[in-house]
């Protein structure tokens, strides 16, 4: 439905960016959390002893990305101009950087609509890290995970916001 919505009102859209729309959404529920993705952001959980992976970008130069584009009549290209991969499709005009996304129509673009859905129990207290590609494209899993485990020695009360500024400081001084 939410294509079919995306398709009837697009015609209105004034802007001619041709940016791609991506979530990322998770749920805790009883211990269980639940987490769908569709795009390039990325959620992780950071305990004591682990890092899980709760999502995965839908990177186009993913194999079984990919293939997906590719099964679905695009394929992935890298653009000079842009300095990044692409999708692009013979029916498509725009060109998005990711494999999945809202809006659009897998048999016209080669993009997938539908989100992935993740489900762990969570079993150890540990913390939580839903983040755009901003963060992913500078940062790993590994790094984001030391950070939050030294920050957290060092200033365990620290108010939420201002974690989260400081982790795209972060990101922000180790991406340039």
């Amino acid at each position: 439905r939410l294509n079919q919505s995306y398709a009837r009102y697009r015609w209105r859209q004034e802007s001619s960016s041709l940016a791609t729309s991506t979530a990322l959404v998770c749920l805790l529920h009883e211990r269980t959390l639940y987490t769908a993705n569709i795009g390039d952001s990325r959620a992780i959980f950071v305990s004591s002893t682990k890092i899980v992976a709760l999502s995965e970008d839908a990177n186009p130069t993913i194999p079984k990305y990919r293939i997906g584009v590719e099964k679905r009549g695009g394929r992935v290209v890298w653009q000079d101009a842009k300095k990044k991969w692409v999708v692009q499709h013979d029916r498509l005009q725009e060109t998005p950087t990711v494999a999945r996304s809202i809006g659009y129509n897998e048999s016209h673009s080669g993009i997938n609509p539908r989100a992935t859905v993740t489900k762990i129990k969570l079993t150890d207290k540990g913390h939580f890290v839903m983040a755009s590609k901003g963060i992913w494209s500078a940062l790993t899993c590994e790094q984001v995970a030391a950070w939050i485990r030294c920050t957290l020695v060092e200033k365990p009360k620290q108010p939420a916001q201002v974690f989260a500024a400081t982790l795209v400081r972060l990101a922000h001084s180790e991406g340039t």
